[in-house]
């Protein structure tokens, strides 16, 4: 009997043919020999790995993520699903390092680079600076870390007028907010050109809470069994804010 591909299960390693198309778009194997590739460190190590045994990927986490191994597979595993919860496993055995909860929780310092902007883009393009991030952190000194901007979007936003006939509530991110504002406006001009009026903005970081998107991309919690429990006071915030702005508007 053959098995349609739309009943495969995406998360078996076995329906992976080994045909290497996912190792040509993968961004990581092509710059560092470290890591595997997709094909490897998927559904090949998958094979092999016991839920009860200690990780030894230690390369599992250069995976960033991108999901473009997904994209390409003809034989529709998710090879991304594989690595977020071989990673997950490893970092929960080996500890997370303090450059992944540094990176994934800008929220809490996000306004001061805003507000310092000048200063702290100079730090961050200093080569001294990054030569310290590489030695402590272990962050590249070759990769542009991301500028801050000021006026944050949201400052920008209060003292902007919309126009439109519908009413519509836009979730912005913490990166939008204080690194990305031009598409944080063109996404509002975009609303506002299809005839929608973007009333009111929606965050958690209203309440001094991040989306989490970030932070479960380095966690894996998403696949590793521990979402419900991880995203419930982040979408508890996001609704209480969904609803007191609808009350108002």
């Amino acid at each position: 009997m053959v098995m349609k591909k739309t009943v495969w299960p995406q998360n078996n390693a076995d329906v992976c043919i080994r045909c290497a198309t996912c190792m040509a778009v993968c961004p990581v194997s092509r710059v560092t020999p470290l890591f595997p590739g997709p094909k490897q460190a998927g559904p090949g190590a998958e094979r092999f790995r016991q839920p009860g045994e200690p990780s030894v990927d230690e390369w599992i986490d250069l995976c960033i993520g991108c999901h473009l191994c997904d994209m390409v597979c003809s034989s529709g595993v998710n090879i991304s699903e594989l690595n977020l919860i071989a990673k997950a496993k490893y970092l929960d055995e080996k500890r997370r390092p303090f450059r992944d909860w540094l990176l994934t929780h800008t929220y809490l310092f996000g306004w001061l680079g805003s507000l310092f902007s000048p200063v702290v883009n100079w730090f961050l393009r200093n080569s001294a600076v990054k030569w310290i991030a590489e030695t402590i952190l272990k962050i590249d000194r070759r990769r542009q870390l991301p500028s801050y901007e000021s006026p944050t979007f949201r400052q920008w936003f209060r003292g902007h007028h919309s126009e439109g006939d519908r009413k519509v509530g836009y979730f912005y991110g913490c990166y939008t907010n204080t690194n990305e504002v031009d598409v944080g406006k063109a996404t509002v001009q975009v609303l506002e050109a299809m005839g929608s009026r973007s009333s009111f903005l929606l965050k958690s970081a209203a309440a001094s809470r991040c989306l989490g998107m970030e932070i479960s991309k380095v966690r894996g919690e998403w696949d590793y069994g521990m979402s419900p429990h991880f995203f419930k006071p982040f979408a508890q915030v996001l609704i209480s804010s969904f609803l007191q702005r609808v009350a108002v508007t």
